[in-house]
């Protein structure tokens, strides 16, 4: 197996268990002494660590043949778009319920007017950035669909590196956030920080290295 092939493995296995890892470590840790606070750390990890991580490798990750472990024929470009739409709307409804989770947190602990942290204030931007990419590739989709070929030459192109710097802010977000959550549960924070700069990694990887050609199509 060659170091591309290696890569792109790579990308499929990481997310999965970094995810499982650390909904491990916060349901058994953190949601014992407040369920409610549990599930904002737990939906955002199952969003940048998991859903959006899958949903940007999608393109690059599938022209894995998983039986002959060669670079194969990209497959039908369309189910590609709806895998990696799929995705990405999983990851967007984790953030608005982590978002819904840790309001209701707040509320039930009267701290609604408390000083936004950094955290908070990196979250809100990614959420926009989120909102924003959802539109814009909802109208690129109807676009492709609509064409005869499913090809549109230069249909919101941005959109791929857009959400490339959404994700990378997301996950400066995940790091902030636990690095907040360090200060009561160490080991907790310490694992959500090391699995998602440890995915991050490997999506740098993927965009660098795994069928670089493919991507945009």
């Amino acid at each position: 197996m060659g170091f591309q092939q290696g890569v792109a493995l790579g990308a499929w296995t990481l997310p999965g268990l970094a995810f499982a890892v650390c909904a491990t470590v916060i349901l058994s840790e953190v949601a014992p002494k407040g369920l409610l606070f549990s599930l904002h750390p737990l939906f955002m990890t199952a969003a940048f660590i998991l859903c959006i991580p899958y949903g940007l490798g999608t393109y690059r990750l599938e022209v894995l043949d998983a039986e002959s472990k060669e670079l194969a024929v990209i497959p039908v470009i369309s189910k590609l778009r709806r895998t990696h739409m799929l995705w990405q709307v999983s990851g967007a409804i984790a953030i608005v319920l982590g978002l819904i989770a840790i309001i209701s947190n707040k509320v039930v602990h009267n701290q609604l007017l408390a000083w936004p942290s950094i955290h908070a204030v990196v979250g809100v931007l990614v959420i926009v950035g989120v909102a924003v990419q959802a539109i814009i590739g909802s109208l690129k989709l109807r676009d492709l669909e609509a064409s005869e070929d499913g090809v549109v030459e230069h249909t919101h192109r941005w959109h791929a590196t857009a959400g490339a710097v959404v994700y990378t802010v997301g996950v400066i977000a995940v790091v902030l956030g636990a690095i907040e959550l360090a200060q009561h549960h160490l080991w907790v924070g310490l694992t959500i920080i090391i699995a998602a700069l440890l995915v991050f990694l490997e999506m740098v990887l993927v965009r660098l290295f795994v069928s670089p050609d493919n991507v945009g199509r």
